[in-house]
């Protein structure tokens, strides 16, 4: 009887042990917790748009796949949050959002409508979006999560928003704890095995001698209690079968573990703000203005110009066209290269918006200029106001990364130690009156600028003895453009009209002008009654912090003859 209970014994480890084994398998396949969560919604058709917030992408995980599906185009534009909701503003458009029931433990993604009456005339071309995919009636992608980046879905602008859109994260599940099961299983077999061998070995085996037959005792009479003859061994084995099976059961169903359902608990970042260009940006921008400049260069047409340039700098260049069109001697001006140097953001949520580009290579041909760019409202395109060429041997102070940004100043701001509307009043007079200017106390001469038109001035008044010299200096555009460096301080681009007039002292007199663009414009080589010039230059200054007792620096100068007219008299 022992050496049988060790025989079942066995049978009941190596049951146990199986029921471990599946326990671990089954925590591993049918039992193993959710790798993903999966949203989907379907777009009403008033709506135009669809906009994704950044957090709403990365509610479960740092990347999402998406799945969009609709009739005809579908597209998915990135940009800023903030810059792609000012776009929508006064466009029918959706928002969808994570909505949570913990009562009902359920997760659906809902769909805030808004309307308006002002939408975008377009939906491509648009310096606020960064990054464009278009697919026909579906498209898959999978997006990254980004600090203030969201996406726009669209289809054209004009039919309704692709009509399904599927989010999927693939998400880290919880640990799984089915070693000690594997452990268990293997420990447990390894003893079933022991047990059946000693049981085996234990058994009496009797060896059988071949000898002469034996009759046959007569066969008893079958009696009615017979089937209750020795029946305890098969109750035993009977019995401890079911319990075996009853224990393993037992231990599968007890061990089944529960998982929370990820899709409840969702774990959105905070919304934060990020400068409104990044380098991918600028240099789209770039190209685009180049692209327009050349052509506008080739063609020596202002009109050309318009859609990338404005203010002085759209003044500048179509100074030269003018210039040029009237004599083959004029040198063109110098060409906005794409070799971006230097990229300056601004970090704001309102408009007009500055940005700031150093292009060039540092060559006599390709020279290194500051670029400010303007944005007027969210769906105008920027636009170049300035592009001013850094003189030689300066030290350009340093910067905010483009990852950081700068932030726009107002004019004349307290945090500086000089206000910006006594620039153009103090270089006038550091160019009238050289070095004998009261203004050398708060900008500084030694520069390029300065001395080379302070020069020609005091070289023109030397050169008549039968005239008079006056001056004028005046800003020629209220657009001020001021972007803070990292010692505090701010870079300063501004456009500034100086007006010469020379009239002659006696009426014999005229008033010669010199063969080049004065000539060009006036008509003539001279005048009696004298002439009046008028160029405009575009500067870019750095103006210290107001704790700083450092003067203002120029640091370059883009100027270019604007008209030359006679004055008025007898002839």
């Amino acid at each position: 009887e022992w050496l049988t209970m060790r025989f079942l014994a066995s049978a009941l480890v190596f049951l146990i042990s199986t029921a471990s084994l599946l326990q671990g398998v089954a925590m591993q396949t049918v039992w193993y917790p959710e790798t993903e969560v999966r949203q989907s919604i379907v777009f009403g058709e008033t709506s135009r748009y669809a906009l994704l917030e950044p957090e709403l992408l990365a509610s479960y995980a740092d990347s999402v796949n998406l799945r969009i599906s609709g009739a005809g185009d579908i597209r998915l534009i990135s940009g800023r949050e903030s810059d792609l909701v000012a776009w929508l503003d006064g466009a029918n458009w959706s928002k969808p959002s994570l909505r949570v029931n913990p009562e009902l433990e359920t997760s659906t993604l809902i769909g805030r409508n808004y309307r308006g009456d002002n939408p975008p005339n377009g939906v491509s071309g648009f310096d606020v979006f960064m990054s464009e995919s278009v697919e026909q009636r579906s498209l898959r992608q999978t997006v990254d999560y980004q600090p203030g980046i969201a996406y726009l879905i669209a289809s054209d602008g004009l039919n309704p928003v692709p009509s399904r859109l599927e989010m999927t994260w693939q998400i880290e599940p919880p640990s799984v704890a089915s070693d000690p099961f594997f452990a268990v299983s293997i420990a447990g077999y390894l003893f079933s095995l022991l047990l059946l061998v000693n049981a085996i070995r234990k058994q009496n085996f009797k060896p059988r001698r071949r000898g002469p037959k034996l009759p046959k005792p007569p066969s008893p009479r079958k009696s009615s209690g017979s089937k209750l003859i020795n029946p305890a061994p098969r109750r035993k084995g009977r019995r401890a079968k079911f319990v075996a099976i009853g224990l393993s059961t037992g231990l599968l169903m007890s061990c089944a573990p529960e998982y929370p359902d990820p899709s409840l608990a969702p774990d959105q970042p905070e919304k934060q703000s990020i400068p409104s260009l990044n380098s991918a940006q600028f240099e789209t921008i770039l190209d685009s203005i180049t692209d327009v400049v050349n052509q506008g260069d080739e063609q020596k047409n202002r009109e050309l110009l318009e859609s990338r340039l404005a203010g002085p700098s759209l003044d500048f260049r179509g100074a030269f066209y003018t210039l040029m069109n009237r004599s083959d001697e004029i040198v063109a001006p110098k060409p906005i290269s794409s070799a971006l140097q230097l990229a300056l953001p601004t970090k704001t949520q309102s408009w007009p918006r500055t940005a700031m580009m150093v292009v060039g290579e540092g060559t006599e041909s390709s020279p290194l200029q500051a670029l400010f760019i303007r944005q007027e409202s969210v769906r105008d395109n920027y636009r170049l106001w300035y592009n001013i060429e850094l003189l030689p041997n300066i030290d350009f102070p340093e910067v905010a990364a483009v990852e950081t940004g700068s932030s726009p100043i107002d004019a004349d701001s307290g945090f500086l130690n000089f206000k910006v509307s006594g620039l153009v009043p103090a270089i006038g007079s550091l160019i009238d009156d050289g070095l004998d200017s009261v203004a050398v106390n708060v900008i500084d001469p030694d520069n390029q600028y300065i001395a080379q038109a302070s020069g020609n001035l005091l070289a023109l008044k030397n050169s008549l003895e039968s005239a008079t010299v006056s001056t004028n200096h005046e800003l020629g555009d209220e657009n001020i453009s001021q972007l803070l460096t990292t010692d505090a301080g701010a870079l300063v681009a501004f456009y500034m009209i100086d007006e010469t007039s020379i009239s002659p002292t006696e009426v014999a007199e005229a008033i010669a002008v010199e063969p080049g663009p004065e000539q060009v414009l006036l008509g003539s080589e001279a005048s009696a009654t004298g002439i009046q010039t008028r160029y405009g230059t575009m500067l870019l200054a750095h103006v210290r912090s107001s704790e700083s007792e450092r003067r203002v620096r120029i640091l370059g100068a883009s100027q270019v003859l604007l008209s030359v007219t006679r004055l008025e008299g007898d002839e």
